[in-house]
């Protein structure tokens, strides 16, 4: 076992003597991964909870910089990652893992296998080689026409991750569901000089709240009522609890290059708190963008897990970006948010 003393950590103040067993190596012939196992049982060995976590970080650290040794790849922190799905309109699907620093840059993981491991909101460091569209993993069968967003956009920093060191796991409080649970949601029409989502106003407010018929059928709802009829009255989003804003951007569509949804985002909810509306004091954010935004050729994008039933409803975590004006687009992104794939 490698051991740590928490002589190594605190304000150097005296302190009862403890160790904290991080790692186990078991000389036999298997990966690097494989013979690496967490083994997080201070408590048992005279640690403190403050402490135990303290040198856990610290190990993690360390466990990083050697590994960065061994593989030769860069150690970057994610300061949240999020597993993120892709919907196509043909009814394809990408899942990927986007990993932001703390500089604000935004790295995908490309490989479903991969970023399918962690959950949206955990906080990790990445040993990660850098690649190319070309050296992602191919994708799974796709309809003709169906492209993953590193492909439409040369600009997306792509990283193969060679391990994980976990910082911290982001397992979302429970609580019971006896209780109605309300959900907030703010919905942002982003408009341009010459150019607005294909959702009016009237639309999102109808599609979300109101009665709606999809391609001319008979059946008519919205995506409120849908998620309180297949939740049995459990999960809803009252309108009381719902905001519906416009940002215009103050350019033309034309000026976005590449598939910039991030960085459209957050300059989004700048504009919004200038004007004294904070986004991330709602659990749900929902963007309606123009058909020609970018080279996006997705009909929506949503963070997959991000608050799932039953757990405690933190705002600023959920998001969905939305390119058409189907309800059921909206629907199926949200249900990305509550957790299902």
């Amino acid at each position: 076992s490698s051991q740590l003393s928490n002589s190594y950590v605190g304000d150097g103040a005296a302190q009862e003597p403890c160790v904290l067993s991080l790692l186990r190596y078991r000389p036999r012939r298997s990966s690097l991964k494989e013979r690496l196992a967490w083994k997080t049982n201070g408590l048992l060995q005279g640690c403190s909870p403050e402490t135990s976590v303290a040198m856990l970080r610290a190990a993690a650290v360390v466990l990083a910089c050697a590994l960065q040794g061994v593989h030769g790849c860069e150690v970057v922190e994610c300061e949240e990652f999020n597993l993120i799905s892709q919907d196509e309109p043909s009814g394809d699907s990408y899942y990927f893992g986007e990993c932001t620093l703390p500089s604000g840059e935004v790295i995908l993981v490309p490989d479903e296998e991969q970023a399918r491991q962690y959950w949206s909101g955990d906080r990790l460091v990445l040993c990660i080689n850098r690649v190319d569209a070309t050296e992602a993993p191919a994708q799974k069968g796709r309809s003709i026409g169906s492209k993953p967003i590193w492909e439409t956009d040369s600009s997306i920093q792509l990283a193969q991750v060679e391990t994980t060191v976990k910082l911290a796991r982001r397992f979302p409080p429970t609580r019971s569901l006896t209780p109605t649970e309300s959900r907030s949601l703010i919905i942002i029409r982003v408009t341009y000089t010459d150019s607005e989502p294909s959702c009016s106003e009237n639309c999102v407010i109808s599609g979300m709240w109101g009665s709606e018929r999809i391609n001319y059928g008979q059946v008519q709802g919205s995506v409120s009522g849908l998620m309180s009829s297949s939740s049995y009255g459990v999960t809803t989003w009252p309108q009381a609890d719902g905001l519906v804003v416009e940002v215009n951007m103050g350019v033309a569509v034309g000026t976005v290059d590449g598939c910039p949804y991030s960085t459209l985002a957050s300059e989004v909810n700048t504009k919004l708190q200038e004007r004294g509306i904070d986004p991330f004091s709602f659990i749900h954010r929902e963007y309606f963008l123009p058909n020609n935004f970018g080279s996006c050729g997705w009909a929506g994008l949503a963070n997959v897990g991000c608050s799932p039933p039953g757990s405690i409803l933190n705002p600023g975590r959920c998001w969905s970006f939305i390119k058409d004006a189907y309800p059921t687009t909206r629907a199926h992104e949200f249900g990305h948010n509550l957790g299902l794939l």
